[in-house]
């Protein structure tokens, strides 16, 4: 992003050169008096098209964190609302690729699995700029798969994210979403006795609300599975006459 508005910002101080040259050759004025008011001008022509595109991108920046309170509120719907029509006017392939990103947070928020799964899936083909946009996408297209019960491709992409997930499995904001991905495989593997095991050192590691509330559910889960494992392994009863005859 940042090379496409400095071709912007060039771009903008040409059309502006061109423009100007047309207004000097209109005008009659003279050359060498138009020569140095021009390489006066230029420069903060220049300028200000680049604080304009920076001022641009931050305002939506601004936009966009306000928006993550709503999330925080549980006020999905608002959040998926508010996003979407910032989408709309959103300038810039990076900018509308964040923005996706942000939105499919809020439709995993509103269990709205498959929408999620679908916008992730599209952005996967996209090339997203940026280290934590890269891992946002990882968490939220993981958990979008174990939520549709697609367990084999949640498992391929969080195996395919692990070098990026081990960077930030410290993280104050992405750690315990990390740590609520490893539980999941490690569920998708049958192994849920280490399942149980991370969940209560995970659990005393992260507070937050959202994922204490994540984290419940999994352990919810496990005692479902847990359930249904013991009921498959407990032996049938019979009475000591089954099968015989007097």
């Amino acid at each position: 992003m940042r090379m496409k508005r400095v071709r912007r910002t060039v771009m903008i101080g040409i059309c502006a050169g061109i423009l100007l040259l047309l207004l000097q050759r209109g005008s009659g004025m003279d050359e060498s008096v138009f020569m140095r008011g021009y390489w006066i001008a230029a420069p903060f022509i220049v300028i200000g098209a680049a604080l304009f595109n920076i001022l641009y991108y931050l305002l939506f920046m601004l936009r966009m964190h306000r928006l993550e309170l709503l999330l925080k509120e549980s006020s999905a719907s608002e959040y998926i609302a508010a996003t979407e029509a910032l989408l709309q006017k959103a300038k810039g392939k990076t900018l509308r690729g964040i923005l996706k990103l942000n939105l499919s947070a809020g439709y995993l928020e509103a269990e709205e699995y498959e929408t999620a799964l679908r916008m992730l899936e599209e952005l996967s083909t996209e090339r997203l700029r940026g280290r934590e946009v890269k891992l946002v996408h990882g968490i939220n297209l993981c958990i979008a798969y174990f939520k549709t019960a697609q367990y084999e491709r949640a498992k391929e992409s969080f195996l395919s994210h692990r070098e990026l997930f081990e960077r930030f499995r410290e993280h104050r904001c992405y750690g315990g979403n990390i740590a609520e991905l490893e539980i999941l495989s490690v569920m998708a593997e049958g192994q849920y006795e280490t399942a149980e095991a991370l969940l209560k050192t995970v659990r005393e590691r992260w507070h937050d609300a959202r994922l204490q509330a994540e984290f419940q559910e999994l352990e919810e889960l496990l005692r479902e599975k847990s359930r249904d494992l013991r009921s498959e392994i407990q032996p049938s009863g019979g009475t000591e006459n089954s099968g015989r005859s007097e």
